[in-house]
């Protein structure tokens, strides 16, 4: 298979698997644990693009020969480990006294530091994996782990561990993508901490992982609040619907993100054209996702998680599908400022999101959560908003061709949706699970000649030669 179908089976793999799991454990488990062991996590879930973001882009940017500082990125990321445990736990701890549902949840929390100390000792090992396009292997080995870690957790579930199934499987899946990494990657450190290499390279690694954690603590800190103001079923119906979008993450946009930088790094003079043509897929393969999700989320959700999570979840859901157009241009743009070393730009719109989020949600998180939810869109927007035009002229791309390469697909998905919703009235005779599946395999199949022209476009130009 090519690179870029193998990239698709390991993002399925990697976020596609975590969600499965989760979802079938929301129909087995209380919302109200589910929404416990949510905030339990946010802050770990949170801290993970430390070393999958920062550590990881960094060893991606770095010569393969280069082992003084491939050295100097592993002993950062066990320094950054160190930190990352250190604060997650005082404010786990902080969060559980604050919220009813997470009294006693002490040693959940204490088990779950395990997840960042073995992410912390395979960043480097992973990220090398990725430099050298073995996609074929980390798919493998993703889906080899997501599967052990499931039935690790569904055999908890059956001995009745309860919440503890979910810790379970997050603590095997770090532990043995770990241990798979260092036998893949055959590589440790060849000395010890070297004070000047770290200093040198600890800049720019904090400046991509300062971008994904200010971009990243919205959302947990918008599930802590949700958990804090309305309690453990809203913290959990809230997490059904990030776990919704990042099976819709792992379908469609993740597969490209995983393979642009790299892609950027190796083109010479072919920047901008690629940007472009990775907006307009980007946006063509997740548009009519989106869409569906905003439109079918009610029915779905109750028919597979039953009536009170899915009642819970749908309107979020809903509300977070107008989040489509920003994911697929914050995909490209993010990751061409990277490869061209203007990463701080990437980092300004992420605190201007989170700054605005902040605001917005104190505003409106009292007058009801999904006001909350809907004030996290509005931040987004109007933080891209402002940082747009500085980034596409860093990047050499024409405002004209961004709005044409989002807007089309999103049109037609939107027009396709609507028509296909409203021919659902015509067989409300049906059963429920017929005119769902009839109506979502008819949204794709009328994608299909799109999505065909953008593949043969983008056909033998996807991947530039190395430089």
């Amino acid at each position: 298979m090519s690179k870029g179908l193998w990239s698709l089976v390991l993002q399925m793999s990697r976020l596609g698997g975590n969600v499965v799991f989760f979802l079938a454990m929301a129909r087995l488990l209380p919302v109200a644990d589910l929404g416990a062991f949510a905030t339990g996590l946010a802050l770990f879930r949170w801290m993970q693009v430390v070393h999958k973001g920062g550590i990881a882009d960094a060893v991606v940017l770095t010569a393969p020969g280069d082992m003084r500082r491939m050295d100097a990125l592993f002993w950062l990321a066990q320094l950054m480990t160190l930190g990352i445990c250190l604060l997650a736990l005082g404010l786990m701890v902080l969060a559980a006294w604050g919220i009813g549902a997470l009294e006693g949840m002490g040693p959940v929390i204490a088990t779950l530091m395990l997840v960042p100390l073995f992410q912390g000792l395979s960043a480097v090992q992973e990220a090398q994996l990725r430099q050298a396009l073995r996609l074929k292997a980390l798919a493998c080995r993703t889906a080899f782990v997501q599967l052990v870690s499931a039935l690790g957790g569904f055999a908890l579930y059956a001995l009745g561990a309860g919440l503890w199934s979910l810790v379970g499987f997050a603590v095997l899946n770090a532990a043995l993508s770990a241990v798979l990494s260092w036998r893949m990657a055959r590589w440790w450190p060849q000395a010890g901490p070297d004070r000047g290499a770290i200093r040198a390279i600890a800049p720019e690694v904090f400046a991509i992982a300062g971008r994904g954690l200010v971009a990243g603590a919205a959302l947990p800190l918008l599930q802590l609040a949700l958990g804090l103001v309305y309690g453990g079923a809203v913290a959990g119906g809230f997490q059904i619907a990030q776990r919704i979008f990042q099976l819709l993450d792992a379908v469609t946009l993740a597969p490209i993100r995983f393979l642009v930088l790299p892609m950027l790094w190796r083109a010479k003079g072919q920047g901008p054209a690629l940007v472009r043509r990775v907006i307009g897929a980007a946006a063509s393969l997740s548009a009519p996702f989106y869409v569906m999700a905003a439109l079918w989320a009610q029915p779905v959700l109750v028919w597979l998680l039953g009536r009170p999570a899915g009642e819970i979840a749908a309107p979020m859901v809903q509300i977070m599908a107008a989040l489509g157009p920003v994911a697929s241009l914050v995909l490209a743009l993010d990751q061409a400022l990277v490869a061209q070393k203007s990463a701080g730009r990437a980092l300004w719109r992420a605190c201007l999101t989170l700054a605005f989020t902040v605001v917005f949600v104190a505003l409106a998180l009292p007058v009801s959560a999904y006001a909350g939810i809907g004030s996290y869109v509005l931040a987004a927007y109007l933080a891209l908003a402002v940082t747009l035009g500085r980034s596409l002229r860093l990047i050499g791309v024409r405002p004209q061709d961004v709005a044409r390469a989002l807007a089309l697909p999103y049109i037609l998905s939107a027009g396709l949706g609507v028509c296909l919703w409203r021919l659902g009235t015509l067989v409300a005779e049906w059963p429920l699970l017929w005119q769902l599946m009839g109506q979502g395999a008819l949204m794709l199949v009328a994608c299909l000649p799109f999505w065909a022209v953008v593949l043969r476009r983008s056909r033998g130009r996807s991947m530039p030669p190395h430089a």
